[in-house]
């Protein structure tokens, strides 16, 4: 804000958190896990939606996972909060498209900025795990104006 007076568009992203079997993962872990997945990301909207508003415009794109609909067993607190940040996206942009602000989650799959494993591999139809770079175009392209601008 202090050098360009405005802020177009917010990426929001985590690390991974934490991991285990379901029924094994702590209370304290099960909220750790809401905290990476889900309530950053409400925290950042809070502190960009009255920039966007005053501007009538934004993006926020947050980059979530495949497991939010179809849960893996290797990420299950991200399986678990990623759903709940479909809501919460789903919620926001209703309410918010009319003003020129737009929240969208793009759910990428395995990433090769992981280790290749078999089994993963194995399940991805195109058969390769997704480059660093096609991420970053998909990203790219949905935090900028031309995003806004097609109709799918």
């Amino acid at each position: 804000m202090k050098k360009f007076d405005r802020i177009d568009g917010v990426v929001n992203c985590a690390g991974h958190g934490p991991k285990g079997a379901v029924d094994e993962i702590s209370d304290e872990d099960w909220h750790l896990g809401m905290d990476y997945y889900m309530l950053n990301i409400v925290s950042m909207t809070r502190i960009v939606l009255p920039i966007m508003q005053k501007q009538k415009s934004g993006s926020i794109v947050n980059i979530s996972t495949f497991a939010a609909f179809e849960p893996d067993p290797d990420f299950p607190t991200s399986a678990v909060f990623r759903a709940a940040l479909a809501g919460y996206t789903k919620l926001f942009s209703t309410k918010f498209a009319t003003q020129g602000i737009r929240m969208n989650n793009i759910l990428p799959g395995f990433i090769d900025s992981l280790p290749e494993k078999e089994d993963r591999l194995a399940r991805i139809p195109a058969g390769r795990y997704a480059k660093v770079e096609e991420l970053s175009e998909t990203i790219s392209f949905m935090v900028s104006d031309a995003s806004r601008l097609r109709t799918y």
